[in-house]
């Protein structure tokens, strides 16, 4: 549902969620996965509107009490988190909206990837929680906090794993960018270091 209101405050941080109220006219969103399609990023883009980076989200209610609904929003649930978002950000705006208010959840979602599709995955700027491998099930976990919350690479079939942890441009968590050759997944972190991957098969899921 969305809503119309004067004037507000609302909290930036936002849950693991997928449903808002937009506020300026804001808006209560109601996202039910029963009733949309799914689809997987390898064929889906999506672009801010303009204005749409300036939706505020939330998930409280009282944050919203002071507005006027002006409308329902859905979003087809994509298995990357942020294009679910950036769909709820554009429809927030077609609405005349300028908050968002979720009321439910996308959280336990997973993609399973072709590997060169990691280098959509907005990973710039997130952090690197933990890294790990087990050796007798060949697979590797990496934890990332992304601006939507927790979400986790899990790699199988894993050859070759490479931690190096030297920071030649400085300390830092922060993912800088991902790119994949040859069947190896390249982490660059913006500490200067690169963790590498060798897999034959990922999965991106929220946690």
């Amino acid at each position: 549902m969305a809503f119309q209101v004067t004037s507000t405050s609302i909290n930036p941080n936002h849950a693991k969620g997928s449903t808002y109220m937009a506020l300026r006219n804001p808006v209560v969103l109601r996202l039910t996965l029963a009733t949309v399609a799914l689809i997987t990023c390898s064929c889906v883009t999506v672009t801010l509107v303009p204005g749409a980076d300036k939706v505020k989200l939330t998930h409280n209610a009282a944050d919203v009490a002071a507005c006027k609904a002006v409308g329902n929003v859905s979003a087809q649930p994509d298995l990357n988190r942020q294009f679910v978002e950036f769909q709820l950000r554009n429809r927030t705006v077609g609405l005349d909206g300028n908050a968002l208010f979720y009321t439910t959840t996308l959280e336990g979602t997973t993609d399973r990837m072709r590997l060169p599709e990691i280098e959509a995955l907005p990973l710039h700027d997130s952090t690197l929680v933990s890294v790990d491998m087990s050796w007798k099930e060949a697979r590797c976990k990496m934890t990332l906090l992304l601006s939507t919350g927790k979400h986790r690479l899990d790699f199988s079939n894993v050859t070759m794993v490479r931690i190096p942890r030297e920071s030649p441009w400085g300390p830092s968590v922060s993912v800088n960018s991902a790119s994949v050759k040859d069947g190896v997944v390249a982490i660059e972190m913006q500490s200067g270091d690169t963790i590498e991957i060798a897999a034959r098969e990922v999965e991106f899921s929220a946690l």
